[in-house]
């Protein structure tokens, strides 16, 4: 059977949908990451890469593309990014397992939404550095977006 894989890493639109709220009115990133970096993917980017390949389907059979942008960042990081450009104080907070899980039932989350936090958040601790990768640029002869960028292009969903 002919594939093509659109492997995508941490997108961008988590700050913009699951972490928004604890963003705008905690001004905190609270999550079990420690300094584990990760890649981010905005995706727009992704979007783009799936039509490309939709529109020359025999350019990319069997194959499979991880799609990042260029940076590998850290949730302290991303939230020293995040309190630059909107000029506000975020704080990352990375919290051992059992306060993470405690806390998020006591706001009410759901318990498997919980465990999906934790599977996405903290193993990635334990794993190597991800690589970044230029197949969006190669794909679509556009670089991809930058985390600036998109922070610039979502203050308003980023602040209210």
């Amino acid at each position: 059977i002919p594939y093509t894989f659109l492997r995508p890493a941490y997108f961008m639109q988590n700050f913009t949908t699951t972490l928004q709220y604890e963003l705008v009115n905690k001004k905190r990133i609270y999550l079990p990451a420690g300094n584990a970096k990760f890649t981010l993917v905005d995706v727009r980017d992704i979007g783009l890469v799936s039509a490309f390949v939709l529109t020359n389907i025999s350019a990319h059979i069997n194959k499979s593309y991880e799609l990042t942008c260029k940076e590998k960042l850290t949730f302290g990081e991303i939230a020293t990014m995040l309190s630059d450009i909107l000029k506000t104080d975020i704080e990352y907070k990375s919290p051992n397992l059992i306060s993470f899980f405690l806390t998020k039932r006591k706001e009410k989350t759901p318990t498997m939404f919980i465990f999906v936090m934790i599977m996405l958040h903290y193993f990635p601790r334990f794993q190597k550095e991800p690589n970044s990768t230029d197949w969006i640029e190669k794909i679509t002869n556009r670089k991809p977006t930058s985390f600036e960028q998109f922070i610039n292009d979502n203050k308003k969903a980023l602040t209210e």
